[in-house]
């Protein structure tokens, strides 16, 4: 007579075996090194062409970030709320690069583009670079030339945010109250008043990685980022 005791103990050691190889496989589906963390972007669209100027009053163009990876943000020089949000991580990922990969550090743009060009002056957008970057090597001039914020007029700027998908809005503020939110195309004719109202602006805010050609390859939404994401993106690219 067979014994079901010896019949049960293989079957069992089968299943075991089974479990381990599925729970393997979706392991490696779910870790494979090559895909980006972040959004992948198939068939992204290239930077597009500007003309703009930096924090340093600097004329700043397209070329001049040939062959540089990009972490592209969107800010502006008066936010008290959203890039307070943004400024850390791009401080913090900028500081981790500079300590775990030294070598293509100087292959990295972090680049920043106002959606306030009538606030967003050279000595507005330097005065905010300095006192909200949270990086210990700020002071390094080489390191405050990796990050570039870049404003300009408004005609020019509104093409690079409908390339990128970023949706503007005002909020038209009186004592620290919101009276009225007006949408991008009325702020046009507000910014050529010269009684322009005090406002708070309401913007989208991606973290594009585009590559060393200028093509956008993953983006980022979520503001609750872990920077060795973006990396691990940064480190496909440049690899």
């Amino acid at each position: 007579m067979i014994s079901i005791q010896k019949i049960y103990k293989p079957f069992s050691y089968s299943i075991t075996l089974l479990v381990v190889f599925l729970l393997w496989t979706i392991l490696l589906t779910n870790c494979t090194p090559n895909e980006f963390k972040g959004t992948t972007i198939t068939n992204g669209q290239e930077i597009p062409s500007f003309k703009l100027t930096d924090q340093y009053n600097n004329s700043v163009i397209t070329d001049d970030f040939d062959g540089q990876i990009i972490v592209l943000t969107f800010l502006y020089s008066e936010c008290k709320e959203e890039c307070k949000i943004i400024v850390p991580i791009i401080s913090k990922l900028q500081s981790e690069i500079l300590n775990q990969h030294p070598d293509i550090a100087k292959d990295i743009t972090f680049l920043s583009i106002s959606v306030d060009p009538n606030n967003d002056i050279p000595e507005n957008t330097y005065k905010y670079m300095r006192l909200n970057n949270e990086n210990p090597y700020w002071q390094s001039k080489e390191v405050q030339a990796n990050w570039v914020f870049l404003s300009g007029e408004l005609e020019k700027l509104e093409g690079i945010w409908s390339h990128y998908g970023i949706a503007t809005d005002a909020a038209i503020m009186d004592q620290g109250n919101v009276i009225e939110v007006i949408s991008q195309k009325t702020m046009r004719d507000l910014y050529n008043n010269d009684n322009f109202p005090s406002y708070k602006i309401d913007h989208s805010l991606p973290i594009y990685i585009i590559d060393k050609s200028g093509v956008t390859r993953s983006v980022y939404n979520d503001l609750k980022i872990d920077t060795e994401d973006i990396i691990h993106d940064i480190l496909l690219i440049a690899n």
